[in-house]
């Protein structure tokens, strides 16, 4: 290099920027991947949770007294007791002095206790021994306050030996690991019974992670019930079973993500809630789960109205004290029924209190659920169905014809779906807002153009009339997404035109390729850019939204006098076989029977819209009589009695100028 090069370096031009290239797409084998990872990583989320809760179940409940205490009845004695005890198990115990050797008691190591042995406390047999009583699970042993006497002391020490002889057994019988195995296989059978019965489930990882969401909710409600219990209301298991919000998972989960899901959920977290909690009797615990979560489900699934919310919390306090008492009664609980005025008050305070807690969380929750995962709930829907929302405003200025269509498709849409069981106030919200793109160029669609307005169309090519047609489909997704609308109502937006062909532009630049001979027209120009729809609601919209045009198009043409119900029932069969053979509704899970009811269910609330009425006939109008002028000299002359003067009868158009002028 020249040394003239090394003194004077040409300063060169930095490079053009080069425009970033757009953000790839993930394919579909990577959202695949995606999907399948975070399906998995909820798994062991989950099981990690139920780990968790049967580990804090194996953990020792902390007893009335140190285990010193315990272990020798005398130092009981005379003591007052500081809460309630309720006897977890059911057990024997001798009335007569009974002292356990302290090296047999101290430690809790694996070695069972003989069953002679003097314990104090004697396995349960189907006949008690002669010398022994028995106390039954739940009985209470002693009540906050009593002066513990000898008797309840060996009672007290009786029962903490059955409790340390049943942590041994249970740890031999059932370990922790088989347990979450169990867990593991309700897991996996919950996750293939949701895919065969709603398997658009996993094809979004937000319902993915919602489902998980309240299942985790779940197992954190028995974890913290347990704690209370022990900790801070002290009572028997039916306290514990009525303390713990049994519904609020499942109803929550209907409430969010629809019947079916919700449904599933509460199978799975009774069986689960059966195997997590300490139970003498599991299977009628998850039967009581079962039963109450139901209960929650039926009332709240649902809910759109405040007093609905008041009336479900009461609903779920009834049903909890109800069907604890009845398996109170079916486990033969002789001791609660003669002890009913202690126990029944509060066992009903925590049932009202797990009303209030499900009614609460069901207040607050989903709006903080649905703005998080996209989901759309009752209340939600009710507000959007109010015709004040500021875009509904907006429709009704700017294209007034247009609002009347979709007021219109929002009333077939809605008996349709009550035809067919799907959710009519979806499908009712969704007619309301699937035109809203139209506010683009609202002149550019008949229902806005007056008679004496010049059509704007006439004076285009088929090419832009088709995509001023298109564009109202992706302007309105960005007005949903600007008003923050919901999900399915983006997507009925977005699908309410499949990706059907834009017909009569397409026939009409076909006729102006044959008069000029050019190139003929390719027909996926001409077709809107889908998708096709698969939600029910949508579908509902779809059909809902081409018979209403094509209606107002008949009767704009012949009247409705001449329409009647035969040519309305042709022209929908006609429009939906049309659809059907075009594939625009094979993403849809409906079957042919539910196409054939909302066809009837269209064709006859069409009729009642354009029903016929008999034409009035014209109304004859006759001339009224009117009175000879009077000669000039008859006026001239008074008659010598006064007269009543006469008003003549005047036509209509007289009489709405004023009323005539007496003469006199």
């Amino acid at each position: 290099m020249s040394e003239q090069q090394i003194a004077s370096p040409v300063e060169l031009e930095p490079p053009d920027p080069l425009p970033r290239p757009p953000p790839r797409k993930p394919s579909a084998k990577d959202e695949n991947r995606f999907k399948i990872t975070e399906t998995l990583g909820c798994f062991f989320f989950l099981l990690a949770l139920c780990y968790l809760c049967l580990l804090y179940g194996r953990i020792p409940r902390a007893q009335y007294a140190a285990e010193g205490a315990l272990d020798s009845s005398e130092k009981l004695v005379g003591t007052v007791a500081t809460r309630d005890v309720f006897a977890e198990r059911g057990f024997y115990y001798s009335p007569t002095a009974l002292e356990k050797d302290k090296k047999d008691s101290g430690d809790d190591d694996d070695s069972a206790t003989p069953p002679g042995a003097d314990t104090g406390a004697v396995a349960p047999t189907r006949e008690p021994p002669a010398d022994l009583i028995q106390v039954f699970p739940d009985e209470i042993i002693v009540r906050k306050g009593s002066v513990i006497s000898d008797e309840t002391a060996r009672k007290l020490q009786a029962h903490n030996l059955s409790i340390r002889q049943h942590n041994r057994i249970n740890r031999r019988l059932l370990p922790v690991y088989q347990a979450t195995l169990l867990c593991a296989l309700l897991l996996l059978c919950f996750g293939l019974g949701i895919h065969n019965l709603k398997p658009d489930f996993f094809h979004r990882s937000q319902r993915i992670v919602l489902g998980s969401l309240c299942a985790a909710l779940h197992l954190s409600l028995l974890v913290a019930g347990q704690w209370l219990h022990d900790n801070v209301f002290f009572g028997n298991s039916l306290h514990l079973y009525a303390l713990i919000p049994l519904a609020l998972a499942p109803a929550l989960a209907a409430y969010l993500m629809g019947m079916r899901i919700g449904l599933c959920l509460t199978l799975l977290l009774s069986a689960l809630t059966a195997l997590l909690l300490p139970s003498n009797h599991p299977f009628l615990l998850g039967i009581n789960c079962f039963l109450i979560a139901m209960v929650g489900l039926l009332l709240f699934h649902n809910v759109n109205k405040r007093y609905r919310f008041a009336w479900g919390g009461l609903g779920v306090a009834a049903a909890v004290f109800a069907f604890s008492l009845f398996f109170a009664w079916y486990q033969d609980m002789p001791w609660l029924w003669s002890g009913l005025s202690n126990y029944g008050p509060k066992l009903l305070a925590l049932a009202l209190l797990n009303g209030l807690i499900v009614v609460v969380a069901l207040f607050l929750l989903p709006s903080i659920l649905e703005r998080v995962f996209d989901v759309t709930t009752p209340s939600s829907l009710g507000e959007l169905n109010d015709r004040d929302h500021p875009l509904l405003e907006r429709l009704r200025k700017e294209a007034p014809g247009t609002y009347e269509h979709s007021l219109n498709v929002a009333r077939l849409a809605t008996d349709a779906a009550k035809a067919i069981g799907a959710n009519p106030a979806l499908a009712e919200v969704c007619a309301y807002f699937h035109d809203v793109g139209k506010l683009c160029a609202p002149e550019y669609f008949a229902e806005n153009q007056l008679g004496d307005m010049p059509n704007p169309h006439d004076q285009l090519s088929p090419e832009e009339s088709c995509s001023i047609l298109r564009a109202h489909v992706r302007h309105g997704i960005e007005l949903a997404r600007k008003y923050r609308l919901n999900r399915p109502i983006r997507e009925a937006i977005a699908q309410h035109h499949g990706d059907s062909v834009i017909a009569y532009f397409f026939q009409r630049a076909e006729q102006l390729a044959k008069k000029s001979g050019g190139k003929a027209p390719d027909i996926a120009d001409y077709r809107y850019d889908g998708p096709r729809p698969h939600r029910p609601e949508v579908v509902i919209v779809k059909i809902a939204d081409t018979c209403e045009a094509a209606m107002r198009a008949l009767f704009s043409n012949q009247g409705s006098s001449k329409i009647g119900g035969a040519r309305i029932g042709e022209r929908v069969n006609e429009l939906l076989f049309a659809k059907m053979q075009a594939h625009q509704f094979d993403a849809s899970s409906l079957t042919v029977a539910d196409f054939m009811k909302i066809r009837d269910q269209i064709v006859q609330t069409l009729c009642n819209i354009y029903h016929e009425r008999p034409e009035y006939p014209p109304k004859e109008e006759t001339a009224p009589a009117t009175p000879a002028a009077p000669a000039v000299n008859e006026t001239q002359k008074r008659p010598t009695t006064p007269v009543a003067p006469v008003t003549p009868v005047e036509p209509e158009s007289t009489a709405a100028n004023g009323p005539p002028m007496e003469t006199p």
